[in-house]
């Protein structure tokens, strides 16, 4: 929230939407969240406002922000190489290689799985996926037990902390993939 990250900003409403779903009955969490959300709204100067914003203006095709741009490009370029490569894609960290290939700029993918993608394929892929769509029914199965309320709230805490990694990791680069992946 402090980095004047937009990842971190969708990364924080990503935690912040899977506590209200996760803890919608305890009130004073939820309380305390919004209590500690108004604050941060109130105290943020107004320069991380623009730059927020300026996600806004990206949905409206009203940027020249070469920051937002050259990861929009980048992505597609994953997305390219990841169609073009299928099966193996083009090896682990080799994006910066091919990228230069494409566009003039040598950027890492700020997007985790379609970095997978890109590197190793789309069986790495689906991998990852049925890894993301397990834990969460692990996680899940652990929230909802009734006969042991600890395991419980390791499970609803689990939920929002896979949530905020997996949000996260559509917008960081690299060295954030290796957060996702022990995460899972």
């Amino acid at each position: 929230f402090l980095s004047f990250s937009r990842g971190a900003f969708v990364g924080l409403v990503a935690l912040f939407m899977a506590l209200l779903f996760i803890e919608r009955r305890n009130k004073a969490i939820l309380a305390t969240g919004l209590a500690l959300l108004v604050a941060g709204a109130i105290l943020a100067p107004a320069a991380y406002w623009d730059r927020i914003g300026s996600m806004v203006e990206v949905g409206n095709s009203m940027t020249d922000d070469t920051s937002i741009l050259s990861r929009l490009y980048t992505m597609k370029v994953a997305l390219i190489l990841g169609l073009k490569n299928p099966v193996f894609g083009i090896g682990l960290e080799n994006f910066l290689f091919y990228v230069n290939r494409f566009i003039p700029f040598g950027n890492v993918v700020h997007n985790s799985l379609l970095q997978v993608l890109a590197e190793i394929g789309v069986i790495a892929l689906g991998l990852v996926v049925a890894m993301i769509v397990y834990n969460y029914r692990i996680i899940m199965s652990l929230a909802r037990r009734k006969d042991d309320g600890e395991a419980a709230q390791m499970g609803r805490i689990l939920f929002i902390q896979q949530t905020a990694v997996i949000a996260n990791s559509m917008f960081l680069p690299v060295g954030f993939d290796m957060v996702f992946l022990f995460a899972l």
